[in-house]
């Protein structure tokens, strides 16, 4: 069973808003085949790319199977846990219809360029200006959509920003759903937030069509199951393994309206889960996924 994670030992205990299950790499006597990368059912469009072109350090993509998953939550620890990890990260928005990472992190009253003013940022663009200009959420730079100027960015600029910001520091993107309508995007590991009920599982199937085939994918569930689907169940319907589960966390909205951002212990450790799944993908390890 791809993903089995011990949902079955679930228990209700008010007091804790957030567990984590965690399942091995998958090894080649129980991985699944992946399927052949359908190269005409791309070529006409934008894709997301399996891996990071050199120069990039590494680059982990986070997206909902619907909206209000939590991956911008999940994108925003993910990035604060690898800046404390590795000295630096940027976290990059490229969801334009969403509220903008900057009120989620609490900068939004912070100066510094958001997308608006990059529009036409192609070239040669300089890294350690465009750096110095973000706005800053603790450790984390943060390139944000402005809620103010809302609006798509060209892919010639958003390959250039991200190949100058990526090249001496990790990259967290919060990825749109559907990914394949935007501009391609490099990712070493992309993973999608799933919602445990049917509708969840549906949405989830549904993503991994815009995704490219050589992608390496991990699932992490959020919220709760009015069904009871379990992990696993989930896992094997979807086709892909799961990392890990985010409950819904009480607090967190509250630190978000202080200006605090995404924070906490259960976030943080779930954070650390992914990182291990995305140095696990840089060193060659692939996520099965199901026919």
């Amino acid at each position: 069973m791809a993903g089995s994670v011990g949902g079955d030992q679930e228990r209700d205990d008010p007091e804790v808003t957030m567990a984590l299950w965690t399942v091995p790499p998958a090894t080649e006597a129980t991985a699944r085949p992946w399927p052949a990368p359908d190269d005409d059912a791309w070529d006409a469009g934008p894709r997301l790319a399996a891996a990071s072109p050199p120069g990039l350090r590494s680059v982990l993509g986070v997206s909902g199977a619907r909206g209000g998953t939590g991956a911008s939550t999940l994108a925003a620890a993910c990035a604060r846990a690898l800046a404390r990890r590795e000295g630096g990260c940027v976290l990059v928005d490229l969801d334009e219809d969403g509220g903008g990472l900057d009120v989620l992190c609490g900068i939004e009253d912070q100066p510094g360029l958001r997308w608006a003013d990059l529009r036409d940022a192609t070239g040669d663009v300089p890294a350690a200006e465009l750096h110095a200009l973000l706005p800053l959420w603790g450790d984390v730079h943060v390139l944000s959509h402005d809620r103010a100027r809302p609006g798509e960015v060209a892919p010639a600029a958003l390959h250039d920003v991200l190949a100058a910001l990526g090249a001496d520091v990790p990259l967290v993107l919060d990825l749109p759903r559907h990914v394949r309508s935007r501009p391609p995007v490099p990712v070493d590991l992309h993973v999608l937030v799933v919602p445990r009920d049917l509708q969840g599982v549906a949405a989830a199937q549904r993503s991994l069509h815009d995704l490219h085939p050589a992608a390496a994918v991990r699932l992490v569930t959020s919220g709760p199951a009015p069904g009871g689907l379990t992990e696993g169940v989930v896992a094997d319907a979807v086709g892909v393994d799961v990392l890990a589960r985010l409950h819904t966390d009480r607090t967190l909205p509250r630190a978000v309206e202080r200006g605090v951002g995404p924070c906490g212990p259960r976030l943080h450790r779930t954070a650390l889960a992914v990182l291990g799944a995305l140095q696990h993908a840089m060193r060659g390890g692939r996520t099965v996924r199901a026919r």
